[in-house]
């Protein structure tokens, strides 16, 4: 049976909410700061082992792939809604609007490693491409990446300022954390955060959009394109096309993480982490596209089906098993053992995602960003009309 293109869009985002989710368990388990001084806590050399390999496989190539799918369905979007005569860019805003609040709200009430807010804001500087030729958009993408690169190409910087700030953050947030009840975590969040409290600070972080605008180019120009239709007459191209990306993207990853004073190591990275994400697009369509996959490919589906719920689930979840106002399991469990839960908790959100669909057409975190993106309450039940529907 042929895969849809939006079914198989749909899984690829669903599967990537699960490199998400474990890339995103050290940050749960030991702050955002803490996550990036692990050497400070009683960690064993096995679990740091276990780090640094998701550091190279999974750790910052698998929100380029989310960056790369909000290009292509804001382009699908532009383009759907423009043929049915909508005013796209008004309804745009809203749903941009939407994304900024639910955003901030995320990381005061919830957890500080939220993406949503610099969804919604990067979203507002994509508008300038959206109606460009696929030909201009392409242009725009290698620009892009040759300014990515070239960006890191020199030297690393000086960061002794940052791990300064990091570790008196640490210590503070750490303790906050591990025994301090909900509304002391918000007070940590809103009064001892670097740099403003995080909103502000999330705010100004968002220039990151920078390092990932490649990916939301290279989506505009994928869905331009039309990359995934007819997708069983492309297999053999994604699977070919994804090897050398995906081999080229870890060995850049590679150098910083075996040798982590390494000049360009930083800028490998980072670049690296771009790279890698295609190949793992390509690969992931390929994968989902096959007709022996079609039942698990369905699961991954309805998981991207319900992303923002599902995302937004990932950290109550999260944080009622680590933080004090929970099971207070903060730096307890360990990297392999968090890694563990994160795929338990995934398998979780794979069913359930996959049995509320059979009752419910879309999640309520999307019906909330639809019915305020279109003025409309149409789309909140299972009678609504079955058309596929882009989300983002």
């Amino acid at each position: 049976m042929q895969q849809g293109r939006q079914q198989i869009v749909d899984a690829i985002r669903g599967l990537s909410l699960l490199g998400i989710l474990i890339a995103n368990m050290a940050v749960f388990q030991y702050g955002t700061a803490g996550s990036q001084l692990l050497e400070s806590f009683d960690i064993s050399s096995f679990d740091m082992g276990v780090q640094s390999l998701l550091e190279v496989v999974i750790i910052a190539s698998f929100m380029p792939i989310f960056m790369f799918l909000m290009g292509y369905g804001l382009s699908a979007m532009s383009i759907s809604m423009t043929a049915k005569g909508r005013n796209f860019y008004t309804a745009m805003i809203r749903r941009f609007s939407l994304l900024i609040i639910l955003g901030a709200a995320h990381i005061v009430f919830l957890w500080e490693g939220d993406i949503l807010l610099m969804y919604g804001i990067a979203a507002f500087l994509l508008l300038l491409f959206l109606e460009r030729k696929a030909k201009t958009v392409l242009v725009w993408f290698i620009i892009s990446f040759v300014l990515l690169v070239l960006s890191n190409a020199g030297g690393n910087a000086d960061s002794g300022w940052v791990e300064g700030l990091l570790m008196q953050y640490a210590d503070i947030a750490n303790n906050v954390y591990a025994n301090g009840s909900y509304f002391e975590v918000i007070g940590l969040r809103l009064n001892e955060a670097p740099m403003f409290g995080p909103v502000i600070y999330r705010i100004i972080t968002t220039l990151s959009i920078f390092i990932y605008l490649p990916m939301f180019l290279l989506g505009i120009y994928a869905s331009k394109k039309q990359w995934f239709q007819q997708v069983e007459n492309k297999r053999k191209t994604f699977l070919l096309t994804s090897f050398p990306l995906i081999l080229v993207g870890l060995g850049m990853k590679s150098i910083k993480v075996i040798s982590p004073d390494a000049v360009h190591g930083e800028g490998l990275y980072i670049v690296g982490g771009n790279v890698l994400a295609v190949g793992y697009i390509l690969l992931f369509t390929w994968m989902l596209s096959l007709t022996k996959m079609e039942w698990l490919s369905n699961r991954f589906a309805a998981v991207g089906k319900l992303s923002l719920t599902n995302y937004l689930m990932q950290s109550v979840v999260c944080t009622t098993i680590f933080y004090g106002y929970g099971l207070g399991w903060f730096s307890e469990i360990g990297i392999l053992l968090g890694l563990l839960l994160a795929i338990a908790i995934y398998t979780v959100q794979l069913f359930t995602s996959h049995w509320y669909l059979k009752r419910f057409r879309v999640g309520p975190v999307e019906w909330l960003l639809r019915a305020w993106t279109y003025l409309s309450w149409s789309g909140s039940s299972k009678a609504a009309s079955k058309k596929d529907t882009v989300t983002m």
